[in-house]
């Protein structure tokens, strides 16, 4: 599903993500999809919105996880 008008969506049930390497993780390494791609000016960056869910959730804990033990997907 991907959305035109993400910021109608309600911004508690958006996950804005601007790293490129977790984005990959996310769906590259767990199979989820982001639901729009924005490209933030101020910061040239783009950014992937996510919806906030279960899988999600957890794909974040465990990217977390591999921070801490410095066991990263993407270099």
């Amino acid at each position: 599903m991907f959305v035109k008008n993400p910021n109608k969506i309600n911004k508690d049930a958006i996950f804005p993500c601007k790293s490129n390497k977790l984005k990959k993780f996310l769906v590259e390494k767990k199979g989820l999809q982001y639901i729009a791609r924005m490209f933030d000016e101020k910061d040239a960056k783009y950014i992937w919105c996510f919806m906030r869910t279960k899988e999600l959730g957890e794909a974040l804990v465990e990217w977390s996880d591999n921070k801490e033990k410095n066991t990263f997907a993407f270099k």
